[in-house]
């Protein structure tokens, strides 16, 4: 009975050898994307899953609800006591650790080699499941000069030989100092939060934090996680921290003013809408969501398309059902040979889709931004298994239905060819397929218009040939002697790079356009903390706003002929002085206790950060000490180093960079130097944006493909069943023409059907999504003509072939083959 079965799915297969194909290729397509997707919303939703102790891993965050005005009120960098603190205070953590990076440069031979090295407490591989692949991890955080490497570093360095007890000569800030390799650990997965490339104890961080900061609630650096008890409440354990930050603090213990709380392991992945200040990167829950959808509906194309064929194939066996009920076969029996059919397919068309999904996974990888593996686990085995079946059972049981209720005589007589053409289902699947098709379309034109319109909007500054050379900073004797030291490497630097030939102007600012890295300071007079206003504020010289061409709207720039400007000026943005209510700003003086100054300029607005956000309160001044001496509250997620902006002249640029090169590293040659163009550097704060695109336009041209072949196998079938009345058309004397309008008719109505559905689902989809971007383009009707001319010259090229060959064909033929 079973190898019946499988000889009749065969010969059924190869009988019709183009609709297989079609049937194949649509259904592996779309088994493919899923897998892919599969595998990547699974790295997203298991995140830090792998460490046995997840469910009870907590960072430690802190709230400042005084400062509500700030939109970074969700700090993860913590104060060095905090972690030490809480250990000691509260009998539910039985373990803490803190955690920060830095780059570091390890020294080989004659070389140099810059890394990012992880600075963790002794009970870090306590807490979290990292595994030894050589060595021991017991105790080997508690020396300072031990060091843990991962696989892939450890091969770096050492080949294939056992880095067990070698050492390593690495610089952490300006100590160069020899380590004890003590254990080598796995590579960190793809989807932990957590990475590595070198692991040393966390006093290592005093090299480039002064030391009295680990000492003071004052100062935030680092990140502080904790493991909790089992059956521990965290709400509970968080309420109990308000005593004891109360009694750390003494007379400084403002009510609200540091409030800590604990944040799930499990939940860091998807922090706080996809942004953090944190060191951890993380992710927006929407965008897993979004290419879920997309895969579900690329499968949703793959299966109508199988079922609409599946019916039309069913039709031309109409004659054989009718013989095997004549013989004496039940509709079971049929159904179940349908349906076995469907599923065979299914289930080859699974097989080439695994077999796609291998090859195609790199290009996955280059799409998503993210490093997934093949690896398939016998669970995720099965319920693609389980899955295909699914798929078969769907897509195969309504043309299995359909069919075999057919009356055995009216098979045989042929009387089934009404049902054919007034059987509305399938014009309905494909006019699902082309809502879905359309809809891509329109979305990834939308899509790219957006971004086009981030790349190329007018930012308030000249990006075109401005090149960020970023230095090293000096951080051993604090924040303030970094922003001051980092102020006189720049005036030595900008003096070399102006002789250069090519550069026509070189500006000096502590902080780089990378979108989430401009100092966040607030300064109140005392007592008056909850109506603290939080400012960004950078370091920069008088050439600064020349160089970059930002337009001064009030007052005058920095000048080096006025030496009170080095000490006293402040020039604020426009947003400054529009959240002040100020009429006449360079009258006035900026909220706080600032020693005395004077504001002489105002700036028109720049996008110094992501347009994600609205442009906020700015301020700039040559003084660190002005800023420092008065403020309240500090945030930063990288230290104050020496950005030299250059702007180079069109034509050889790249001698140009290459001498800029030259001059740094003879310069400063045991520093690492970083070149980057500005406009690469905004380019790549939009790159959960660029690779949700690539996804959606690789989606979109799937969908075009599998809808077309929808459309071109409904057609194929539709025409075929058409014959004898074409022959008749032209027997009668219909023209060429004629004949084409007649046979588009149906085709274009369904097309236009699927484009009015369509659009106004597009619309909202993009709506929403724009809603991300404080700056974005205005949705217009004329943004959609596009994507209606592309999908009816598609349509019309997808029929046009089959419907001009029936239309060509000689009468007698078809009345013959009728």
């Amino acid at each position: 009975m079973f190898r019946s079965f499988i000889i009749s799915s065969v010969r059924s297969l190869l009988k019709d050898r183009l609709n297989s194909v079609i049937n194949l290729f649509g259904l592996s397509v779309g088994l493919a994307c899923s897998v892919l997707i599969y595998l990547y919303v699974k790295n997203e939703l298991t995140y830090d899953r792998f460490h046995l102790n997840y469910e009870h891993i907590y960072r430690v965050y802190t709230t400042n609800e005084s400062k509500s005005d700030d939109h970074n009120n969700f700090n993860t960098t913590t104060s060095a006591l905090l972690g030490p603190t809480m250990k000691a205070s509260l009998p539910e953590v039985s373990r803490q650790v803190r955690m920060t990076q830095s780059a570091c440069k390890v020294t080989l031979k004659d070389k140099k080699i810059k890394e990012e090295i992880g600075l963790f407490d002794s009970a870090f591989f306590e807490i979290f499941s990292f595994k030894p692949l050589k060595g021991s991890l017991h105790q080997a955080l508690d020396d300072p000069n031990n060091l843990v490497l991962s696989e892939k570093t450890a091969k770096k360095y050492f080949g294939d030989s056992n880095p067990v007890g070698e050492q390593l000569q690495v610089k952490i800030a300006d100590e160069s100092n020899w380590y004890t390799i003590k254990a080598v650990i796995e590579n960190p997965p793809p989807n932990s939060s957590i990475t590595y490339s070198l692991i040393a104890p966390y006093e290592n961080a005093f090299e480039f934090i002064p030391a009295d900061l680990g000492k003071t609630w004052d100062a935030s650096f680092g990140e502080t996680y904790v493991l909790l008890h089992a059956g521990t409440d965290p709400g509970q354990a968080s309420e109990k921290m308000a005593p004891v930050m109360k009694a750390a603090l003494g007379d400084k213990y403002v009510e609200g003013d540091y409030e800590v709380h604990l944040q799930p392991m499990k939940e860091l992945h998807f922090s706080k809408g996809g942004r953090s200040s944190g060191l951890v990167r993380t992710a927006d829950i929407k965008y897993v969501y979004i290419i879920s959808g997309v895969a579900l509906l690329i499968l949703l194309l793959a299966s109508i398309n199988f079922t609409t064929l599946s019916i039309g194939k069913s039709f031309s066996r109409a004659k054989e059902v009718g013989v095997r009920k004549v013989v004496g076969a039940s509709r079971s029996q049929i159904i179940r040979q349908f349906l076995g059919e469907s599923i065979l397919m299914t289930f080859i068309g699974f097989l080439i889709a695994l077999l796609t999904a291998s090859y195609a996974l790199p290009w996955f990888n280059d799409l998503s931004g993210v490093a997934l593996e093949m690896e398939i686990e016998w669970t995720d085995l099965l319920a693609f298994v389980l899955f295909g079946i699914l798929v078969g059972v769907l897509s195969g049981c309504y043309p299995a239905l359909l069919i075999s209720k057919f009356q055995s005589y009216r098979i045989i007589k042929g009387d089934f060819g009404s049902k054919l053409k007034k059987h509305n289902l399938r014009k309905g699947l494909v006019i699902v397929q082309y809502v879905i098709a359309i809809a891509f379309i329109s979305i990834t034109l939308l899509m790219l218009r957006q971004m086009k319109f981030l790349m190329n909007r007018d930012l308030g500054f000249e990006r075109e040939q401005l090149i960020d050379v970023i230095f090293e900073s000096d951080i051993s004797k604090g924040l303030q002697y970094s922003a001051e030291s980092s102020i006189a490497k720049g005036a030595k630097i900008r003096s070399e790079f102006e002789r250069i030939t090519g550069v026509s102007g070189v500006g000096f600012s502590t902080n780089k356009f990378d979108g989430n890295s401009w100092i966040r300071v607030g300064s109140a007079e005392k007592g008056e903390e909850e109506d603290m206003i939080m400012l960004s504020a950078t370091f920069v010289d008088e050439h600064y706003i020349p160089t970059l061409e930002i337009e001064l709207i009030a007052g005058r720039n920095f000048s080096g002929s006025v030496p009170a400007d080095a000490k006293t000026a402040v020039i604020i943005n426009e947003a400054l002085a529009k959240k002040m209510a100020w009429e006449d700003p360079l009258k006035e003086q900026l909220p706080g206790r600032y020693e005395p100054h004077e504001i002489i300029g105002v700036v028109k607005n720049f996008n110094y950060e992501t347009m994600h956000r609205e442009i906020r309160p700015l301020y700039l001044t040559m003084n660190p000490e002005l800023m420092f001496e008065a403020i309240n509250s500090l945030n930063m997620t990288s230290l104050p180093s020496p950005n030299m902006y250059v702007k180079v002249e069109g034509g050889d640029v790249k001698n140009t960079l290459s001498r800029l090169e030259k001059v740094a590293h003879r310069l400063y040659p045991d520093e690492s130097v970083e070149i980057e163009f500005v406009d690469e550097s905004i380019q790549a704060q939009y790159e959960k944006e660029r690779n949700l695109n690539k996804i959606i336009t690789a989606a979109t041209i799937l969908a075009i493909v599998v809808s077309s072949l929808g459309l071109f196998g409904l057609s194929f079938l539709t025409l075929n069943a058409r014959t004898k009345e074409i022959g008749i058309r032209k027997a009668l004397g219909a023209s060429f023409g004629g004949l084409l309008i007649h046979l588009f008719k149906d085709y274009l109505i369904i097309i236009s059907i699927s484009i009015i559905v369509a659009l106004p689902i597009a619309y909202l989809f993009i709506q929403k999504w724009l809603q991300e971007f404080e700056f974005r383009i205005t949705v217009m009707p004329r943004h959609f003509m596009l994507a209606i001319i592309i999908s009816l010259s598609l349509s019309i090229l997808t029929i046009s072939y089959l419907a001009i060959k029936s239309a060509v064909q000689n009468p007698a033929n078809s009345l013959r083959y009728e």
